[in-house]
């Protein structure tokens, strides 16, 4: 090492590097390398077979770039005057702030994961106090949809499900998110993951929410039966009353019969509604007095039933069973006058219709 100097070390050094022309010390002399200059169809000129020299010198350059990335300039300096010049310092500087900044980096790593299980923990405290909170509306919220289910009224239905959809997709978001952040908190303190053994509850699937979405499609048509019913026995409440015009007797018992199979109808739809029990207990209710209102109406007028217009028929049979004058004259002048006009006949006819008449029966 006689007469190697500090500046024979840097030229060295930089010849290691790639600077410069070491002569050879790349392993290729200066006439390997084409010119930058050089005409592209001498190149080719020079013929296929320098592809390979091509492709090996390119190889070798490669290498002397990854062999200058790992040199340690400073390192090796240092070391240099630990060695040769007997200068310990450089080195042990170096070595001391090298290791001062992996110390340091290391803090840094820790303090940033500690910081980042901490927010972790905070976001899954966060998301699972939301998650109870979603949990508690959403059992509300379905609830107030049974509640109006069984009011019987489709416009509440209507605007309960709606809410209820909304809080299922809120609760359904935070339980999502609990999964993946139960996830992460368990990747980062090394813990075991494992799939819930059971889905989430209120967490439901395109199956599910088009099971609920049939369901309640079905409970809206029962309630609007139910309520379409309520007006049906509202309009025959007030149509079959007994009123003193009198009817046709075969459209009277067309109407008994069309109305009686109304109520039968309006029966079973109220048996059959999906609604509260006062609410039912109050159609049946009125379906029991629009029944009576029926009896009612269907009874003979001498019973407080309908009065029916009669028949030539009709007034002869009663007549026929009238054999004294004494019976004749309790019936109303008008009724005589009737019958008569209807065409029945009596042998006392004509003479109870005077006697009535000169009492001023008319």
């Amino acid at each position: 090492m006689d007469g190697y100097r500090v500046s024979d070390f840097l030229k060295n050094l930089s010849y290691m590097q790639g600077n410069g022309s070491p002569g050879g010390a790349s392993g290729f002399d200066v006439d390997d390398f084409l010119q930058p200059e050089m005409d592209r169809s001498f190149a080719l000129r020079r013929g296929a077979g320098n592809q390979g020299r091509i492709e090996e010198i390119s190889r070798r350059l490669d290498e002397i770039a990854k062999e200058k990335k790992a040199i340690d300039t400073e390192k090796a300096m240092a070391e240099y005057k630990y060695l040769y010049d007997a200068d310990p310092g450089a080195y042990m500087n170096l070595m001391h702030n090298r290791k001062t900044a992996e110390q340091t980096e290391q803090i840094r790593k820790g303090t940033e994961e500690a910081t980042r299980q901490s927010n972790l923990q905070s976001a899954y405290k966060a998301n699972n106090d939301g998650l109870l909170a979603a949990r508690y509306s959403l059992a509300d919220a379905e609830n107030a949809y049974r509640q109006a289910i069984a009011s019987g009224n489709p416009e509440a239905a209507e605007a309960a499900k709606v809410k209820m959809d909304r809080e299922r997709a809120m609760y359904n978001k935070y339980a999502k998110e609990n999964e993946i952040l139960r996830n992460k908190v368990m990747q980062a303190f090394g813990l075991a993951q494992e799939a819930p053994a059971v889905a989430q509850e209120g967490a439901s699937g395109a199956e599910n929410a088009s099971g609920e979405d049939i369901a309640h499609q079905e409970a809206m048509k029962g309630l609007k039966a139910y309520q379409d019913a309520l007006g049906d026995i509202k309009v025959l409440s007030g149509r079959i009353k007994v009123d003193n015009m009198p009817k046709d007797k075969n459209l009277k018992a067309k109407q008994v019969k069309e109305w009686g199979d109304e109520i039968a109808r309006l029966q079973q739809v109220v048996n059959g509604a999906n609604v509260g029990a006062q609410q039912k207990s109050d159609a049946i209710a009125a379906l029991d007095q629009l029944s009576g209102q029926l009896r009612n109406f269907s009874k003979p007028a001498s019973k407080g039933g309908q009065v029916v217009k009669m028949t030539r028929e009709d007034y002869q049979r009663q007549l026929d069973g009238m054999t004294t004058m004494m019976q004749l004259v309790k019936k109303p002048i008008k009724w005589l006058q009737a019958a008569r006009a209807a065409g029945a006949t009596h042998p006392k006819l004509e003479m109870a219709i005077e006697r009535l008449a000169g009492k001023g029966a008319l």
